[in-house]
C-alpha cells in the first residue's frame, strides 16, 4: 500500500526530490510537505533536499520498509515484485522444479532470520548474508510437504522475519485446492456474526489495534502472547500495561474475553508500543462496556480517540 510521510518545518521551506523524475506526489502546504510513496521498491529509499532561507540546504533520505516477494527461477531475480499472496500451482514444488520464492528487503542487514513454511514449528530457516538484500527459497525443498499433497483444500505458504527479538508473519504464497466435488446446492443460510469490540491506540510513532472477542481470557501481540512480546521492555511500560490489567473491572470484562492485538511504528523495547498497546485496550474496553470509560479515563487510559488505524506509517531517516 502507499505510505504518507510528512515533513514538519517552518513557513518558506521547500523540500524536493534529489531525483525530479521521481513518481511521488507532493502536497504543499504552509507549515509542512506530505509525500504520498506509492506501493513499488523503486521507490522504497528516496534522497530529498530541504531548503530554507539563509540556512544551508540539508539532504534526507527517507527509507520505507517494506517486504516484497516474487517466484521465478532460483538463478533469476523477480523483473516484477508483489506484497499480495501469490498463486502457486503444485507443479512447483516438484522435486525436478527449478522455482523459487525471492524474497527483497529494505536494506542490507535489516533481518535476522528467515523462516518459510506452512506451519511456524515446521518452517525452515534461511540464512541472509549480510551484503544481500534479497534471498531466494528454492519451492522443491517443500515436495515432500503434507500440504503439498493435501488437495482437497487451498493451503497457504508463509514467511516469518525475525528482527530485534520479534518475529513478523505474512502469507506469500497460495496453494490452491485441487479437488472436484459435485454436490448439491445447499439451502445459504446467514451465519450471526461473532461480536466483537475494537479499539484504537496512539503513542507518538505507535499506532495499536485491539479487538475484543469471546475466548479463553487469552492477550496476544502480533501473535505472540503479551508477556513474550514485551519481555524486553523497560519496567515503565510494563508497569503502566499491568496497572490496566490489574483494575478489578477490566480483570472482571477480560476473563471470558480473546485479546487480538496489532501495534506498528517503533518496536516493543520502547514504551511507545506498550502505551499504544494499552490506550487501545481501553478504548476496545469502553466499546464494549460504555459504563468502563469513567474509571478507565480517570486512571489514564485511553488516550485520545483515534477512530481508525492511519495510513501516514513512514518516517524520515537523516
Amino acid at each position: 500500500m502507499s505510505v504518507c510521510v510528512e515533513f514538519l518545518h517552518e513557513p518558506g521551506c521547500a523540500v524536493q526530490p534529489v531525483d525530479s523524475s521521481t513518481n511521488i506526489q507532493i502536497q504543499r502546504q504552509h507549515n509542512k510537505t506530505i509525500l504520498n510513496i506509492p506501493p513499488d521498491p523503486a521507490h522504497d529509499e528516496t534522497g530529498w533536499i530541504v531548503r530554507a532561507e539563509d540556512v544551508p540546504q540539508v539532504e534526507v533520505t527517507i527509507l520505507v520498509e517494506r517486504l516484497w516477494w516474487g517466484i521465478v527461477e532460483e538463478h533469476q531475480e523477480p523483473s516484477e515484485w508483489k506484497d499480495q499472496p501469490l498463486p502457486l500451482p503444485r507443479e512447483d514444488f516438484a522435486t525436478t522444479s527449478k522455482k523459487a520464492l525471492w524474497l527483497r528487503l529494505p536494506r542490507r542487514r535489516w533481518v535476522d532470520k528467515v523462516l518459510i513454511g506452512f506451519d511456524q514449528p515446521k518452517a525452515r530457516p534461511y540464512k541472509v548474508k549480510v551484503t544481500d538484500k534479497a534471498i531466494a527459497v528454492p519451492l522443491r525443498e517443500f515436495s515432500d510437504s503434507k500440504e503439498v499433497e493435501d488437495r482437497t483444500q487451498e493451503h497457504s505458504l508463509k514467511a516469518w522475519i525475525e528482527r530485534q527479538g520479534s518475529f513478523m508473519e505474512g502469507v506469500v504464497a497460495v496453494i490452491p485446492s485441487s479437488q472436484l466435488v459435485v454436490a448439491p446446492v445447499p439451502v445459504q443460510v446467514a451465519s450471526p456474526a461473532t461480536p466483537h469490540w475494537v479499539g484504537f491506540g496512539r503513542k507518538k510513532t505507535a499506532v495499536a489495534k485491539a479487538v475484543l472477542q469471546n475466548g479463553p481470557g487469552a492477550i496476544k501481540i502480533n501473535g505472540q502472547p503479551i508477556d513474550r512480546y514485551f519481555r524486553g521492555a523497560p519496567l515503565k511500560a510494563k508497569h503502566f500495561l499491568q496497572r490496566l490489567l490489574e483494575l478489578d473491572q477490566v480483570q472482571e470484562a477480560l476473563s471470558q474475553m480473546e485479546v487480538l492485538i496489532t501495534v506498528t511504528g517503533s518496536d516493543p523495547t520502547t514504551t511507545r508500543q506498550a502505551k499504544a498497546v494499552a490506550h487501545a485496550l481501553a478504548r476496545a474496553l469502553m466499546s464494549y462496556d460504555l459504563k468502563l470509560k469513567p474509571s478507565l479515563k480517570q486512571a489514564g487510559f485511553g488516550g485520545v480517540r483515534v477512530k481508525k488505524q492511519p495510513v501516514c506509517n513512514g518516517r524520515s531517516n537523516r
